[in-house]
């Protein structure tokens, strides 16, 4: 008795170059005499929208939009959707993660394991679609998925329940919510994903340059709870001449950062940055010496680049600095005006550990 699956595959341009192995893998970890297999692609979709194919069979939708992580959406009875995630090492290759996402998705379904994994039906072609949102009461049968699922090669006519799915699922055996784990692949398959949270640790060197003219670098470390957000400190000194001969600055600058990037599905990503700092001032002319001890803060926009495999992080920016305007004075002769707003430039560099 063949019942239809319907595997929904919500990919980005980084993505879609793992779909086919992704299909592959889950076509040849199920029986084809239990389970008419069909696959398509679709954008982002409600739930509720997809709740009336969740009356005819399993559905499953696999949201892959970002390299390293992925959503298995899983409604394993009718209208009772559970979800699982599924991290992925920064360096593992794409055809691995598409495999480990294939083996995730058809540990769903123990009960529809062929005897000798990968031994199942070539996989069925991966092509865009529109979903058929008519009641499974109104739907005729010649439009139900299995009779047009590549991956069911039995001929139509040994297969008469594939063509009347409702009547079938009641009495296929499914798997409890509870059962949808992101199980160890078969001995054959890629190492399991990392666990969550692995290389969120970031550390890296920053170059600033500044008005007035000042320039210099430090060092940052950080922590970013997701490819979008980052938080993290930042400490940097910066030295330029005053504009009396003879004299210079120093800034030595403790800031705290928050980094938000918009998702955008490429490497390059827009940045929005703000962050809090506070900044010992230090003016020399001759044997004099000043200190003073200021609060400032920062708003930057740019880009941030990070290649694929995620352990590289390079940011570009620009933006403004405000402090209180500060005057300093040796001997009652100014050597140094700090304005309240300042300009500056700041290019960054970080690995992922």
């Amino acid at each position: 008795m063949v019942t239809p699956l319907v595997v929904i595959l919500v990919l980005s341009e980084s993505t879609s170059g793992g779909a086919p192995g992704l299909v592959k893998t889950l076509a040849g970890n199920l029986d084809r005499q239990q389970v008419a297999l069909t696959v398509r692609r679709a954008g982002r979709l409600p739930l509720d929208l997809l709740e009336p194919l969740t009356e005819r069979g399993p559905v499953v939708v696999i949201e892959w939009e970002s390299p390293r992580r992925a959503s298995l959406r899983a409604a394993l009875r009718p209208k009772e959707w559970t979800t699982r995630v599924v991290e992925f090492g920064a360096k593992d290759p794409l055809g691995e993660r598409a495999r480990t996402l294939g083996f995730a998705t058809a540990s769903m379904f123990p009960h529809w394991r062929p005897t000798q994994p990968g031994a199942s039906a070539s996989p069925p072609e991966v092509t865009a679609f529109t979903l058929d949102l008519v009641p499974p009461a109104t739907t005729p049968a010649a439009t139900t998925p299995a009779a047009t699922t590549p991956a069911a090669t039995t001929p139509a006519a040994t297969t008469p329940a594939a063509a009347t799915p409702a009547a079938a699922t009641p009495e296929v055996p499914r798997a409890p919510p509870s059962a949808v784990v992101v199980a160890p692949p078969p001995a054959d398959a890629p190492a399991s994903a990392p666990p969550p949270g692995e290389r969120r640790f970031r550390a890296g060197v920053v170059a600033v340059a500044g008005t007035p003219v000042v320039a210099g670098g430090g060092l940052q470390v950080g922590w970013c709870g997701s490819r979008l957000l980052c938080a993290g400190l930042e400490g940097a000194a910066l030295t330029g001449p005053l504009a009396s001969a003879g004299g210079t600055r120093v800034d030595v600058r403790v800031a705290a950062f928050l980094e938000l990037r918009l998702p955008l599905g490429s490497d390059v990503r827009p940045l929005a940055r703000l962050s809090g700092a506070v900044t010992s001032l230090t003016v020399r002319r001759g044997d004099e010496v000043r200190d003073r001890w200021l609060g400032l803060g920062t708003l930057e926009g740019g880009a941030a680049w990070t290649p694929k495999d995620g352990g590289l992080d390079v940011t570009l920016t620009a933006g403004a600095t405000v402090m209180p305007p500060t005057t300093i004075l040796v001997r009652g002769e100014t050597v140094s005006e700090v304005p309240w707003l300042q300009g500056h430039l700041r290019l960054g560099a970080a690995l992922h550990l």
